[in-house]
């Protein structure tokens, strides 16, 4: 089977994104292995709650940021090389309007699809069409990848993120000394309902 030159390009761009995902997952292991967090707990006086802090002394590399960026663009890239491919492929040429479509809603990419991919054969437009990449549709995720190329021409990108991994409710009965009222010593106690939170620091690229 004779490998398809025109496709050189989208293909290295989706290659060179795999490269630097890979390089991203071993930044990002070096960065929570430091443990860049601290949590610490302590009961509150007024309400008697579990109050867990988390305290961020190390902050993501600037590094991390700009692999991420990396990573996104290539992506993107090769979605716009993919349409340019299939455009030349049919003899046709493309035009400085020709790009991979991504709208804000469905009227939009419905208005405005064709003039994207003018020269595509029918089966890539109905393809693309069937793909819904705009803000909603069933391809949102491609649409999210388009406005964070977007947004990494513009500011860092932040890979790392936290969420909560195991939360345990406990019951703490807690008994306080009373006073003393004729010559008898009363106990008062109150029920108080704390959750304990396990946290862990977890990276994510979505």
């Amino acid at each position: 089977m004779q490998f398809d030159t025109r496709m050189l390009g989208p293909y290295a761009k989706r290659d060179r994104a795999y490269y630097h995902r890979i390089r991203l997952g071993e930044l990002v292991a070096e960065f929570l292995a430091s443990t860049p967090y601290q949590t610490e707990g302590a009961v509150d006086p007024d309400t008697g709650d579990w109050i867990v802090r988390v305290r961020l002394p190390r902050r993501p590399t600037v590094e991390m940021s700009t692999v991420l960026g990396d990573v996104i663009h290539n992506l993107r890239t090769s979605l716009d090389l993919t349409l340019c491919a299939a455009i030349r492929a049919r003899g046709n040429q493309v035009t400085d309007q020709t790009s991979f479509p991504f709208y804000g809603n469905e009227q939009e990419f419905r208005q405005h699809v064709s003039r994207r991919m003018t020269g595509t054969s029918r089966a890539v437009f109905d393809l693309v069409r069937e793909l819904e990449p705009y803000q909603g549709g069933k391809g949102d995720q491609l649409w999210r990848l388009h406005k964070l190329d977007i947004e990494d021409k513009h500011r860092l990108l932040i890979p790392v993120g936290s969420r909560l991994r195991h939360v345990a409710v406990v019951c703490l009965r807690v008994v306080r000394p009373g006073f003393v009222n004729g010559g008898r010593r009363r106990r008062r106690s109150r029920l108080w309902t704390s959750s304990c939170c396990s946290i862990r620091q977890t990276a994510f690229i979505h």
